[in-house]
């Protein structure tokens, strides 16, 4: 392969619908036909850190709701939104089958990278409670690589893509963000400029493997 990626398929990839839905982000409260809930949670890991593994897990506890459908893309959208006063009606549909007890919750690994879902997050529900995955950084940018290049996106080698291949993040950060996703003390910094220290639970990718219960315990919590 050669040449810029495959721009049919990054076209495809590209498009959302209008209503699309944030990466992890549950139902705040009230919100669902008028119930009160309690405050929901989200994960915000970076691609390939285990938010698939994360959503499955997550999935089976009796406390937690996530609807069956993972990255529902409405706080990273691209659509016309006012995020001034954000709603989403159609968001929220996806949640409609959680009992008055749960805790609603989704998964998707583009909000920590995106700055401006953060603060999206943020207007819509500032009680939100964020789950980060994090994965070795190095091994995270690997399967990212690999991921691209199964789908066609990716023309370069791992060394190319990581030093000549930089170029191409200012225009497609979703597809190419190999190194840039792995920088997690400034991802990490500004998320702590949205949401305080309380409403953060990291979890590392590699203890989630060992002793996935154990180390998701602390979650319904």
């Amino acid at each position: 392969m050669s040449g810029e990626p495959h721009r049919a398929g990054l076209a495809r990839r590209r498009r959302r619908p209008e209503w699309s839905a944030r990466e992890s982000a549950p139902i705040r409260p009230r919100q669902l036909c008028g119930r009160d809930r309690r405050s929901p949670s989200s994960s915000q890991a970076p691609r390939k850190s285990g938010t698939t593994a994360l959503h499955r897990f997550l999935s089976t506890h009796p406390e937690l709701f996530l609807p069956a459908k993972k990255d529902l893309h409405f706080f990273d959208s691209e659509a016309a939104i006012d995020w001034s006063a954000p709603t989403a009606p159609l968001y929220e549909t996806h949640f409609a089958g959680a009992r008055p007890d749960q805790i609603c919750g989704e998964a998707i690994p583009v909000h920590l990278f995106h700055e401006p879902s953060l603060q999206r997050i943020r207007t819509y529900n500032p009680r939100m409670r964020l789950i980060l995955p994090l994965r070795d950084p190095v091994e995270r940018a690997h399967s990212h690589w690999r991921m691209e290049v199964a789908r066609g996106d990716e023309p370069l080698s791992f060394s190319e893509a990581i030093r000549e291949g930089r170029a191409r993040v200012a225009r497609y950060w979703r597809v190419f963000s190999y190194v840039e996703r792995g920088v997690y003390g400034t991802q990490l910094k500004r998320l702590e400029t949205c949401f305080p220290r309380e409403q953060i639970l990291g979890l590392l990718t590699g203890e989630m493997k060992r002793d996935h219960a154990g180390t998701l315990l602390p979650v319904p919590r």
